[in-house]
Order: C-alpha cells, then structure tokens, then sequence
C-alpha cells in the first residue's frame, strides 16, 4: 500500500471516528435533555447532516431552533365565533378567573394567545416588533388608537392546563374589521383544534352557516361546537333538543357538539374559594382534577365545596377539556409529528436538491474544459492559419530562388590570354597564347545593385520579415477570438450555476453562509480559469511572435552580408581556379559554378536550415504552438479538475450524510 492510499485510509478512518464521536455526543445530549420525544435525536441528526461541508445558514438554523422548540410546546387551540359570544368569558372560565375583558372593547379585535407561565403576566407586541411587559389590568384599559398599534397579545397564567394547551382568544367573524376575519383565517390553517362558540338560544341561524361553510368547514376533524349559556334554559329536555337541533343544523362541520355554561363554570370556581384572589395567587393550576380511566381524561373541580362540585358538573366546562384531552390531543401529537418530520424531511431533500444543482454546474464545468482545448486545435485545424503559415517558407523558397538566380545569371563570360608550353616535333619548347572564354562575377555591379536598402530584393526580404511578423498578428487574432469563446462559455456556465443555485435557495427566506461560499466559490473558480487560460494563450503566443520576430529580423539583418559574402566567395572561387588553371590548364580546370552551387551559398548565409526546421519540418512553429498551447492548458485545467472533484466529492460525501438521515426519518415514520 502506498502512501497516499494510506493517508487515505487514515482520513476516512478518523472521519468515521469523529462520525461516531458526534452521534456519541448527540445520544449523551438527548439522555441529558427533558425530552424524551424520538423526534429530538431526529433534529439533531438533521442538523449534523445539514452542517456537514457546508455552515448551517440562517434560514435552516432558525427552522431546527424551531422544530426543537415545538417538541414540548403545548398544542394550540383557537377559541373562534361570532363577535359577542362569549369568548372571553368562555376562557375565564377555563382559566379559573376574570382575567379578559368582555363585551364591546378593542381588545377582543386583537388576538390573545393564552400560554403557560410560571406567574401571571402580560406581553404586548407590537407592530414595529417591539414587546411591552403590560400589568393584567392593560387589557382593561388599551383605548382603540393605542390597540390599533398592537399586533397581538400574550398572556401567561400559572396553569397546569396551559402545560398542554394554549388556548387562542381570536376576533369575531361578524366584527366590523375585515382584517379580523383574514387573522382569524390565518390561524385556523395553524392550530391544533378548533372551538366553536355559539349561545345555544341562538344556535344554527343562516348567519353562522354562512360563516363555518367558508371558514370552518375544512376543519371538522379538529373543530368542536360549544354551546354557550345552557343556564338560560329552563330544563335538561330544552338543552337536549337544543343540541339536537345544533348537530343537525351543523352536521358536516363539527366532530362533536357539548352545550355548557360558562358562567356556571366561572361561578363554581368563585365559590370554592371564597378568597379568589388567594387562590388565585396560590396557583390556579390545582383548581382542576385531571384523572385518566381506560385511556380516557375526564376532569372535576378539586374543592370540599359540595354545592362548587355540582355547580362545576352543571356547567359541563369538563366535557370541553375532556375533547381537548382525548380527541384534540391524539391527533395534535400525531399532527405534529407529521408536521416536523415532514419540515426535516423538506431541509434534507431541498439540501440534496442544491448539492445535486451545484455539482451539475461543477461537472459541467468539467466537461466545458475538457473539451476545449481539443475545440481550439480543431477551429485552428478549420480555419486558414496553416495554409498562411506553409505559405511562409513557400514564399522564403521562392526569394531565396530568385536571388540565387539573380546571381547566377549575372555571370558574363570574358576572354582571357592563358600561356601554353608546346613542344615541336623534334622536342624543343615553345610558348603560345591561347584565348579563353571564363564566367566571370561582376561583384563590384552586383554589390552596388543588391546591397542597398532600395533594390528589390532587398523590399521583398523585409516583405517576407513582415509576413513572418503578420502571421504572429494573425495568430494572436485567433487566439484572441477563442479567448472570447471560451470567455463567453464561462460566463453563460457561471451566470447557470449562478441561477440554479439561486432557484436552489430560493425558497429559503435568508441568504445564508452556504449559498454565499457557493457564490464566492463559482466567482472565484470562474475568475481563476479565465485568468490562467487567458495567461496561458498569451504565454505560447507571446512566445510564437517572438520567435517569428527573430526569424524576420535574420532575414533583413543577414539580406546584406549574406549577399557581399556570397559575391565574394563565388569571385574568390572564379579567380583562384583561374589562378591555379593558368599554371597548370591541362589538370586545373576552370570554375564553372552551377545555380546549386550559388543556393547554397545563399542557404548558408540566411541559414536556411533554421528557417526550414522552424516553418516546414513535421514539427513547425504553428504546430509546436498549437501543442504547447494544449499542454499547457492540461495541465492548467488539471489543477482545476482536481479542484473541482475535490468539491464534488465533498457534496457526494455530504449527500450520503443526508441520504442516511432520510432514510432515518424515513423509518421513523413507518413504526409510527
């Protein structure tokens, strides 16, 4: 095994532990807190799961603050009807005192969520999110513009009933504001159970069909009908048909329709302790007996006042608490069970929904530069580079041609009186003069002709330098103009995964660390390959151009030595053969040169062979840049993939973490 591999190892091994050393921590936290709910090691797996690569954002932190908050909360029922039908009464009576005011006041158009407290108390908030700590006695007193600035109140009683239930004192549907009835609708979606409080002489009117056809209808599994002031009836006969009369009248809205007295209830309580205030003070959460028989609650007034105990029987209030406690209840557990793990499902599924987002852009990104730098040697293949650049040494061929043929042409033919020995027969020597014609160069005319800046050729050599220079030009433009596709390509992939990973948050109400590191992290990438591709390709062309300008610059620096070189070795060749052929001309031949001869003459002095390696060997200038440009690229975009897998590697890891979590919750559900 080699050493990475077990770094590896190592890696994934202490992953596990610390894995294992989390869940630890999180079965020690879950032992040590009040709750013993399933669903808390939920949460917390949840919130583990969702942290994992990533910070938990605002949004998703708020929403598990929320979900551990809502294991122990109480269920919450809203206390609705009419406007004047006893609300407020209703729920002194359920609270043991006159703690909220009745009839006509301003109040009663204000929600008021009665919740568990260890000592009584009143919280005003309101709309500018501010919250007022306001004596019981406020509620008596707020005057209409002051309430108008209220959003809800909030009231705190020392109850052991509230331990289980809040109950929601909301507006009358016949109220004169039209904003009361959308909060009261708001709360019906909401909360736990629904009581419906009616007068029972006054029950089932066209008024209060109306009104729960479109507001209550939809809640009837959850959603009782209290029949207030059953005292004003002469006889039990009376109440009965009452309560007929109402389940008829009311069939389809209700679970279950009870008739009590509030009053009654208010009085019994009033009666068992003389001194209310006492008693008050002393806890009202002892005032009701809660007692569990078969799986069923029932409730009695706990007092030695026997007259208190039947007038709290009479007033059946018990039976409200019994619906609460064996019908609302169940299905209010079961209700929010369904409820956080469905929330906790939304966090783990949304979660791997932008994990699955994000590493589509990053793949795509991937792909994007994986192909690439293949697509500019293919569009350098397609386009008419090659043939400008074959057509450099073709014209380099064509001037190097011309010269030499300039040259050799130039070569006159010229008498010259050379001295012979003869014998004569009888073997005496003689001299005799011989004529012949010899090539002679005219160096002296041609260097005057071809050695100045204005000659012909002298024009087409820095032509053909400044060839050489155009085609660096015309292969920066090329490369310029892929700059700008890859460029363009970045920018519609960065302004995708932008957009995706926005319509992967957009549900979230808050921008969180996540999404900032993802967008910070795209920009980044996006900027870093842009970058180094564009230093990259100007690098190699860089280097293209200089090695063409160097090209270029021999050709108009050498065009002149080369030539008075090349005149010169040709006459020196011309007068040293003449030299040695005039004292030997039967062995020492004359110097006839060949248009080869003067080539490569021409080929040595502007070394040819440079130019012929550089532009028309297998492995040329254009191509070598091509395939510097590829390598180097490789290995550019190397370094990025291994960025890029690094993240998407991490996201897999991360959706497997949240995966398991799913299934998790997934089983939880199913035992329940």
């Amino acid at each position: 095994m080699n050493e990475a591999q077990q770094n590896q190892n190592n890696i994934a091994l202490n992953d596990s532990l610390f894995e294992t050393f989390i869940q630890e921590c999180l079965q020690a936290k879950m032992q040590d807190s009040q709750s013993s709910n399933p669903l808390y090691p939920l949460i917390i797996q949840t919130r583990y799961a969702l942290t994992q690569s990533t910070p938990l954002h605002s949004q998703n932190k708020a929403i598990i603050n929320r979900l551990l908050q809502d294991i122990d909360k109480p269920m919450k029922v809203a206390i609705i009807g009419q406007f004047s039908s006893g609300k407020s009464t209703f729920l002194n009576a359920l609270l043991g005192k006159e703690i909220l005011p009745s009839g006509i006041t301003p109040v009663t158009a204000k929600v008021c969520e009665i919740t568990y407290g260890d000592e009584v108390g009143l919280e005003i908030h309101y709309k500018n999110n501010a919250v007022v700590n306001k004596p019981i006695s406020y509620l008596g007193e707020v005057d209409e513009i002051e309430n108008l600035k209220i959003s809800y109140y909030k009231l705190f009683v020392p109850l052991e009933l509230l331990k289980v239930v809040s109950f929601l004192d909301t507006p009358g549907f016949n109220s004169q504001n039209e904003s009361d009835t959308e909060t009261t609708n708001t709360i019906l979606e909401s909360v736990d159970g629904i009581i419906w409080l009616t007068l029972i002489d006054n029950v089932g009117k066209n008024s209060e069909k109306e009104i729960l056809q479109t507001h209550v209808k939809r809640y009837a599994h959850k959603s009782l009908c209290v029949l207030n002031q059953k005292d004003r009836l002469k006889s039990e006969e009376e109440i009965n048909t009452s309560i007929e009369y109402a389940k008829r009248a009311f069939e389809g809205f209700f679970e279950e329709v009870i008739a009590i007295s509030a009053k009654q209830a208010l009085d019994s309580i009033n009666l068992a302790q003389k001194d209310s205030e006492a008693f008050f003070n002393a806890g009202i959460l002892s005032s009701y007996n809660t007692e569990s028989n078969n799986d069923s609650t029932t409730h009695s007034l706990q007092t030695d006042n026997r007259e208190a105990q039947d007038l709290f029987k009479d007033s059946n209030i018990g039976a409200v608490l019994d619906f609460i406690y064996n019908a609302i209840r169940p299905k209010a557990i079961q209700a929010k069970d369904y409820r956080i793990l469905r929330d906790l499902r939304t966090l783990i599924v949304r979660e791997k929904w932008k994990l699955h987002k994000i590493n589509l852009a990053y793949k795509e990104l991937y792909s994007l530069l994986n192909i690439f730098t293949q697509k500019l040697h293919f569009n350098a293949l397609q386009s008419d580079l090659e043939k400008s650049f074959q057509k450099l040494f073709g014209n380099l061929e064509i001037q190097f041609d011309s010269i030499a043929q300039k040259i050799f042409n130039s070569f006159e033919l010229k008498p010259f009186e050379i001295m012979r020995e003869t014998k004569n027969f009888i073997g005496m020597k003689s001299q005799i003069t011989q004529t012949k014609e010899v090539n002679v160069l005219p160096r002296e005319r041609l260097m005057s002709e071809l050695c100045n800046n204005d000659n012909m050729y002298a024009r087409e050599m820095r032509k053909l330098g400044f060839m050489l220079s155009e085609f660096g030009s015309e292969f920066s433009t090329f490369i310029d103009t892929q700059k700008t596709g890859l460029c363009d390509s970045l920018e519609l992939w960065r302004e995708s995964a932008l957009q995706s990973l926005s319509l992967a948050y957009s549900s979230d109400m808050a921008v969180g660390d996540g999404i900032i590191e993802r967008h910070f992290r795209i920009e980044v990438l996006d900027s870093e390959i842009t970058n180094d591709y564009k230093a990259t390709l100007s690098q190699c062309v860089q280097s293209l151009q200089n090695e063409l300008a160097t090209l270029a610059q021999f050709l108009n620096l050498n065009f002149q030595n080369t030539i008075m070189l090349c005149l010169q070795k040709l006459h020196f060749e011309v007068e040293n053969a003449l030299t040695k052929h005039k004292t030997n001309p039967d062995t020492l031949p004359l110097y006839n040169p060949t248009l080869e001869n003067v080539r490569d003459l021409i080929n040595l002095g502007l070394h040819y062979p440079l130019y012929q390696e550089k532009l028309s060997l297998n492995f040329p200038l254009y191509k070598k840049t091509l395939w510097q440009i590829q390598q180097n690229l490789t290995k550019v975009y190397e370094e990025k993939y291994k960025v890029i897998q690094s993240w998407i590697d991490t996201n897999k890891q991360k959706y497997a973490i949240l995966e398991k979590c799913e299934l998790e919750l997934k089983n939880h559900n199913n035992k329940n």
